[in-house]
C-alpha cells in the first residue's frame, strides 16, 4: 500500500495543478479503476493477517481515495505541506485498514 500512495504522491509533487482541479460529484467513475485496483492492497493485507477483517476492501479502498482527496485539500489550503503528506496518508489509510502506524509493530 505504501508504495502505491507514494506513486500517487510522488505524481502530485510533479503536477502540483492536481491539488487545485476540483472534480464534480459526479466524476466518480474516473476513480472507477484507481477503486478496482486498490481493492487488492487491502485484501492481501487481511489475508496475511497484517489488515484487520472488520471491513469489506471495496469499502476500505473507498475510504483511502477519499483520504487522498482529503490530503490534497489540506495541502492546497495550506494547513499542510506537500512534504508532511505522503507520512500522514499513509499513517491515516495504515490505521483505517486496522495495521499500526508506521514504524509501530502491531501487538496481538
Amino acid at each position: 500500500m505504501l508504495r502505491l500512495l507514494d506513486v500517487s504522491w510522488s505524481a502530485t509533487r510533479r503536477h502540483p495543478v492536481l491539488l487545485h482541479l476540483s472534480a464534480p460529484e459526479g466524476d466518480r467513475a474516473r476513480h472507477v479503476p484507481v477503486v478496482d485496483h486498490l481493492q487488492r492492497v487491502p485484501a492481501r493485507g487481511q489475508r496475511s493477517g497484517e489488515f484487520t477483517a472488520d471491513a469489506p476492501v471495496s469499502r476500505l479502498a473507498k475510504a483511502i481515495v477519499a483520504l487522498g482527496h482529503a490530503a490534497g485539500e489540506e495541502v492546497a489550503a495550506g494547513r499542510m505541506t506537500l512534504d508532511d503528506m505522503p507520512g500522514t496518508l499513509a499513517d491515516s489509510a495504515l490505521r483505517l485498514c486496522g495495521a499500526g502506524p508506521i514504524g509501530v509493530d502491531r501487538v496481538g
